[in-house]
Protein backbone atom coordinates (compact mmCIF):
# COMPACT_ATOMS: atom_id res chain seq x y z
CA UNK A 1 0.00 0.00 0.00
CA UNK A 2 1.82 3.68 -1.01
CA UNK A 3 1.97 6.47 1.23
CA UNK A 4 -0.62 8.58 -0.12
CA UNK A 5 -3.01 5.54 0.13
CA UNK A 6 -2.38 5.10 3.37
CA UNK A 7 -2.66 8.87 4.33
CA UNK A 8 -6.06 9.06 2.45
CA UNK A 9 -7.36 6.15 3.95
CA UNK A 10 -6.55 7.50 7.56
CA UNK A 11 -8.06 10.73 7.12
CA UNK A 12 -11.62 9.50 5.72
CA UNK A 13 -11.43 7.67 8.50
CA UNK A 14 -10.89 10.82 10.85
CA UNK A 15 -12.68 12.91 8.76
CA UNK A 16 -15.96 9.59 9.34
CA UNK A 17 -15.25 9.48 13.10
CA UNK A 18 -15.42 13.35 13.66
CA UNK A 19 -18.36 13.63 11.21
CA UNK A 20 -20.48 10.67 12.76
CA UNK A 21 -19.56 11.62 16.93
CA UNK A 22 -20.97 15.14 15.82
CA UNK A 23 -24.15 13.55 14.17
CA UNK A 24 -24.71 11.37 17.21
CA UNK A 25 -24.69 13.96 20.12
CA UNK A 26 -28.16 14.17 20.61
CA UNK A 27 -28.28 17.14 22.76
CA UNK A 28 -31.96 17.21 24.91
CA UNK A 29 -33.25 17.96 28.12
CA UNK A 30 -33.64 14.34 29.62
CA UNK A 31 -31.64 13.72 32.24
CA UNK A 32 -31.59 17.35 33.20
CA UNK A 33 -32.58 18.86 36.54
CA UNK A 34 -34.60 21.77 36.26
CA UNK A 35 -35.68 24.42 39.25
CA UNK A 36 -38.83 25.97 38.69
CA UNK A 37 -39.32 29.35 40.49
CA UNK A 38 -42.53 30.89 40.69
CA UNK A 39 -41.24 34.90 40.90
CA UNK A 40 -42.67 38.01 42.10
CA UNK A 41 -42.41 41.09 41.33
CA UNK A 42 -38.76 40.14 39.90
CA UNK A 43 -37.05 37.18 38.57
CA UNK A 44 -35.20 36.65 41.85
CA UNK A 45 -37.91 37.18 44.66
CA UNK A 46 -39.77 33.93 45.27
CA UNK A 47 -43.32 34.50 45.28
CA UNK A 48 -45.60 32.20 48.17
CA UNK A 49 -45.05 28.59 47.64
CA UNK A 50 -41.61 26.52 46.35
CA UNK A 51 -41.72 24.48 43.29
CA UNK A 52 -39.71 21.06 43.81
CA UNK A 53 -37.35 20.14 41.30
CA UNK A 54 -37.49 17.33 38.86
CA UNK A 55 -34.97 15.42 36.60
CA UNK A 56 -36.79 15.39 33.31
CA UNK A 57 -37.73 12.25 32.20
CA UNK A 58 -39.80 10.74 29.31
CA UNK A 59 -43.54 11.00 30.13
CA UNK A 60 -45.52 12.65 32.71
CA UNK A 61 -43.40 11.05 35.63
CA UNK A 62 -41.45 14.22 35.60
CA UNK A 63 -44.39 16.56 36.20
CA UNK A 64 -44.10 19.34 38.79
CA UNK A 65 -46.85 21.69 40.05
CA UNK A 66 -47.30 25.13 41.67
CA UNK A 67 -50.70 25.17 43.95
CA UNK A 68 -51.47 28.15 46.15
CA UNK A 69 -54.46 28.16 48.67
CA UNK A 70 -55.25 23.96 47.77
CA UNK A 71 -55.64 24.88 44.16
CA UNK A 72 -58.84 27.47 44.68
CA UNK A 73 -56.18 30.40 43.73
CA UNK A 74 -54.04 29.02 41.17
CA UNK A 75 -52.31 25.33 39.92
CA UNK A 76 -49.71 25.56 37.31
CA UNK A 77 -48.34 22.22 36.19
CA UNK A 78 -45.06 22.08 34.39
CA UNK A 79 -44.37 18.78 31.69
CA UNK A 80 -40.70 19.06 30.66
CA UNK A 81 -39.98 16.45 27.47
CA UNK A 82 -36.47 16.47 25.74
CA UNK A 83 -37.63 19.24 23.38
CA UNK A 84 -39.64 21.18 25.31
CA UNK A 85 -41.58 22.78 28.12
CA UNK A 86 -45.51 22.33 28.45
CA UNK A 87 -46.72 24.84 31.38
CA UNK A 88 -50.62 24.21 31.75
CA UNK A 89 -52.14 27.08 33.62
CA UNK A 90 -55.74 27.13 35.78
CA UNK A 91 -55.80 30.71 36.99
CA UNK A 92 -58.27 32.65 39.00
CA UNK A 93 -56.31 35.69 39.85
CA UNK A 94 -54.27 37.68 37.49
CA UNK A 95 -50.45 37.85 36.89
CA UNK A 96 -49.24 41.40 36.65
CA UNK A 97 -46.14 40.95 34.40
CA UNK A 98 -46.43 44.33 32.66
CA UNK A 99 -44.30 47.36 32.76
CA UNK A 100 -41.08 47.26 35.05
CA UNK A 101 -42.87 44.29 37.49
CA UNK A 102 -41.83 40.07 37.09
CA UNK A 103 -44.46 37.89 37.55
CA UNK A 104 -44.04 34.53 36.19
CA UNK A 105 -41.56 31.62 36.25
CA UNK A 106 -37.86 31.41 36.02
CA UNK A 107 -36.44 27.97 34.77
CA UNK A 108 -32.82 26.88 35.66
CA UNK A 109 -30.56 24.28 35.69
CA UNK A 110 -30.33 23.42 32.18
CA UNK A 111 -27.04 21.28 31.28
CA UNK A 112 -26.58 22.48 28.43
CA UNK A 113 -26.67 26.41 26.96
CA UNK A 114 -30.45 27.27 25.18
CA UNK A 115 -29.33 28.06 21.66
CA UNK A 116 -32.80 29.09 21.01
CA UNK A 117 -36.61 28.75 22.02
CA UNK A 118 -40.26 28.98 20.42
CA UNK A 119 -43.19 29.46 22.32
CA UNK A 120 -46.96 28.50 21.19
CA UNK A 121 -50.01 29.25 23.53
CA UNK A 122 -53.74 29.45 23.28
CA UNK A 123 -53.91 31.36 26.40
CA UNK A 124 -55.32 34.85 27.11
CA UNK A 125 -52.16 35.19 29.07
CA UNK A 126 -49.57 38.31 27.59
CA UNK A 127 -46.42 36.27 27.72
CA UNK A 128 -42.27 37.44 27.46
CA UNK A 129 -39.95 34.84 27.62
CA UNK A 130 -36.19 35.87 27.94
CA UNK A 131 -33.17 34.21 29.05
CA UNK A 132 -31.20 35.87 32.04
CA UNK A 133 -28.20 34.03 31.35
CA UNK A 134 -27.38 30.79 29.03
CA UNK A 135 -28.51 28.06 30.84
CA UNK A 136 -31.92 30.14 32.18
CA UNK A 137 -34.85 31.26 31.25
CA UNK A 138 -37.77 33.85 32.74
CA UNK A 139 -41.59 33.38 31.44
CA UNK A 140 -43.20 36.44 31.91
CA UNK A 141 -46.76 36.25 32.00
CA UNK A 142 -49.58 38.89 32.46
CA UNK A 143 -53.48 38.74 32.68
CA UNK A 144 -55.71 36.16 33.61
CA UNK A 145 -56.24 32.89 31.87
CA UNK A 146 -56.26 29.38 31.27
CA UNK A 147 -54.48 27.36 28.84
CA UNK A 148 -50.90 25.29 27.92
CA UNK A 149 -47.76 27.32 26.78
CA UNK A 150 -45.19 25.39 25.13
CA UNK A 151 -41.81 26.25 24.86
CA UNK A 152 -40.03 24.46 22.48
CA UNK A 153 -35.99 24.25 23.24
CA UNK A 154 -32.63 24.03 21.24
CA UNK A 155 -29.63 23.45 22.79
CA UNK A 156 -26.16 24.20 21.47
CA UNK A 157 -23.90 21.60 20.72
CA UNK A 158 -21.49 21.04 23.41
CA UNK A 159 -17.62 22.29 21.77
CA UNK A 160 -15.12 19.38 22.01
CA UNK A 161 -12.42 20.26 24.52
CA UNK A 162 -9.43 21.10 23.43
CA UNK A 163 -7.44 17.71 24.24
CA UNK A 164 -9.85 15.60 21.89
CA UNK A 165 -8.60 17.62 19.12
CA UNK A 166 -4.90 17.53 20.19
CA UNK A 167 -5.43 13.85 20.39
CA UNK A 168 -7.03 13.55 16.78
CA UNK A 169 -4.04 15.37 15.57
CA UNK A 170 -1.52 13.13 17.40
CA UNK A 171 -3.44 10.09 16.29
CA UNK A 172 -3.26 11.28 12.44
CA UNK A 173 0.48 11.96 13.42
CA UNK A 174 1.11 8.79 14.55
CA UNK A 175 -0.18 7.05 10.98
CA UNK A 176 1.71 9.23 8.92
CA UNK A 177 4.92 8.55 11.00
CA UNK A 178 3.65 4.71 10.25
CA UNK A 179 2.84 4.99 6.75
CA UNK A 180 6.33 6.68 6.06
CA UNK A 181 8.23 4.24 8.32
CA UNK A 182 6.31 1.36 5.96
CA UNK A 183 7.15 3.33 2.47
CA UNK A 184 11.13 3.46 3.71
CA UNK A 185 11.34 -0.25 4.53
CA UNK A 186 9.44 -1.10 1.05
CA UNK A 187 11.34 1.35 -0.98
Amino acid sequence: MSLQSTTSRALAAATLALSTSAALADVNLLGDTLSFLRAYPNTATQYLAPIPDTVVAAGTSDQVSWVVNSGTLSVTTFNPEAYEIQLTANVTSGYIGSGSRFDGYVISGFDHDIQSFTLNHATGFGVSISLPDARSMAINLDGTSSGTLTIGIALAQPVPEPASIVMLAAGLGLIGVAARRRSAAAG
